[in-house]
């Protein structure tokens, strides 16, 4: 063999081998996307909310990071009174979530939630209410919370039922809530644990817990379904000592590349580069 066959066949020989290791690299590809798709975090665009006490009744304007209101929240009272300043603005630290979060705030980029309350007392008489969250302007991608709902041996939070609507008023179908999970920052704990039936479309407290008697957060999704209306009922509130307390939280989910979609992109820049080393030799 001629010194111009042995480089010829050891140069084709290390190209072979590079193309051996492609089905691996592609293998890795996969393994990393499916990894990241398991363990995704999404961008939210929680909504900041302000008072506007123009009106005869207390609202709460809902904005996007752009400052774009898109959402007015009011509370319907039925029985029982609103406590003065309900509903009120507030905030989850991200670092207080007792189990994994996959939700990432689009600006600060941790786990930290903005936040709405509602709170009412019957003063040892019924409470009733309902908190409505109107769509300004119709928004897709739509992620909201709901929790501390309250549970003691004495009462507490009776079942929340939920509901959303499209911009003409049709009822949309709400799944199992995508995350559940606790906080607890040292004095206030809302780890209860929330049950979800999706017979009536409500969240109740699924038991008592003598270190704790506020309950986790559920966060449900619409998907990219438009949505004019996001109501929550509230039959049975707790009617003693401060009232019923809950916490809500609305916001936009941001879109991010799916991990099918890199890896497809990636593939097909590595067969580009493969051809043209063909070409090369």
């Amino acid at each position: 063999m001629s010194a111009s066959e042995i480089f010829s066949f050891n140069h084709n020989f290390k190209i072979d081998m590079k193309f051996l290791k492609l089905p691996t690299f592609l293998a890795g590809l996969f393994l990393i996307s499916s990894d990241s798709l398991l363990g995704a975090t999404v961008a939210v665009d929680w909504l900041v909310f302000r008072s506007d006490d123009s009106g005869p009744d207390r609202i709460l304007i809902g904005s996007d990071d752009m400052g774009n209101d898109l959402v007015e929240i009011r509370i319907e009272k039925i029985a029982g009174t609103l406590v003065p300043g309900s509903p009120s603005t507030g905030s989850l630290a991200g670092e207080s979530w007792t189990s994994e979060f996959p939700y990432r705030d689009s600006q600060g980029g941790d786990a930290s939630v903005l936040t709405f309350r509602s709170q009412a007392t019957g003063f040892g008489a019924e409470v009733n209410y309902t908190v409505e969250a109107n769509f300004v302007i119709p928004g897709s991608g739509v992620v909201f919370g709901l929790g501390q709902l309250f549970s003691s041996p004495d009462g507490g939070t009776g079942a929340v039922k939920v509901a959303a609507r499209d911009p003409l008023m049709v009822p949309m179908t709400i799944s199992e809530p995508v995350v559940r999970a606790g906080w607890d920052n040292g004095i206030n704990r809302h780890t209860l644990p929330l049950q979800w039936s999706s017979g009536d479309q409500s969240l109740a407290v699924g038991g008592l817990d003598p270190q704790a008697q506020n309950s986790e957060f559920a966060f449900f999704e619409l998907g990219m379904d438009t949505v004019g209306q996001i109501r929550f009922d509230v039959p049975q509130g707790y009617e003693r000592g401060s009232g019923d307390v809950l916490e809500f939280a609305i916001g936009i989910t941001e879109p991010v590349p799916e991990p099918n979609g890199i890896l497809m992109i990636a593939t097909a820049w590595i067969l580009a580069m493969a051809r043209r080393q063909r070409k090369v030799l």
